[in-house]
C-alpha cells in the first residue's frame, strides 16, 4: 500500500500509473539501435537530417552525441528549477531544448542530459512514422520474445557469449548494444 499523492492521501490502486524516469532511456537506446540495424538511421549523422528546424548552433549534434550525453544540451528542459517534473507536451519540450544555449561544443564533454533523450524520442517518431509509444510497444514485445539472456534463461535459438554483449539472434542481428 502507499499513496499516489501523499498530500491528498490518494491511495495507490490497480490502475495507478507510475513514472519510471530514466529507465525509458534504455528503451530509447534500443529503439535507436533497432533503427540503425534496419538501416533507417546512422549514429554519426547530424540530428538535422532527422528533425526539422534545428538551429545552427545544434546542427553539428549527432545521434551518437545525444546517446552518449555529449551533445552540450542542458540536462532538463524545464522553466525555472522544476527539474523534470513539469508537465509539457512534446512540441513545447522540443522548442525549449532547441531554444536553449549549448553548455559546450557538441562532443567536447560529457554531461547527463534528459533533453538529448527527448530529442532521440522525437527522432524515433520521425524515422519510424509511429508515435514513441507505438514504436516502443512493438520493440518491447520483440525484446520479450527474443532476448532470454536477461531473464537468466538460455535461448537455444540464440548464440551468445556471457562475457560479450554481441547477440546473434533475430532481434539484434549480431549488433553490439554499447555505443
Amino acid at each position: 500500500s502507499g499513496y499516489v499523492d501523499c498530500d491528498e492521501t490518494i491511495p495507490v490502486n490497480n490502475d495507478t500509473v507510475f513514472g519510471i524516469g530514466s529507465v525509458t532511456k534504455t528503451f530509447t537506446r534500443i529503439g535507436i539501435a533497432k533503427l540503425v540495424e534496419l538501416g533507417y538511421l546512422q549514429l554519426d549523422t547530424s540530428i538535422s537530417v532527422y528533425l526539422k528546424n534545428i538551429p545552427s548552433d545544434k546542427q553539428f549534434n549527432t545521434v551518437r552525441q545525444l546517446l552518449e550525453h555529449r551533445s552540450g544540451l542542458p540536462g532538463y528542459h524545464e522553466k525555472g528549477n522544476l527539474g523534470d517534473f513539469e508537465t509539457i507536451d512534446k512540441a513545447m519540450a522540443n522548442q525549449r531544448i532547441l531554444e536553449s544555449r549549448l553548455l559546450f561544443t557538441p562532443g567536447a564533454k560529457y554531461r547527463y542530459s534528459n533533453s538529448g533523450y527527448t530529442l532521440l524520442a522525437s527522432i524515433i517518431e520521425e524515422v519510424s512514422g509511429e508515435s514513441y509509444t507505438e514504436f516502443r510497444a512493438e520493440a518491447d514485445m520483440e525484446i520479450i520474445t527474443n532476448v532470454h539472456l536477461f531473464a537468466g534463461y538460455r535461448n537455444i535459438n540464440a548464440e551468445y557469449d556471457r562475457n560479450d554483449l554481441t547477440f546473434n539472434n533475430s532481434f539484434y542481428g549480431g549488433m553490439k548494444l554499447s555505443f
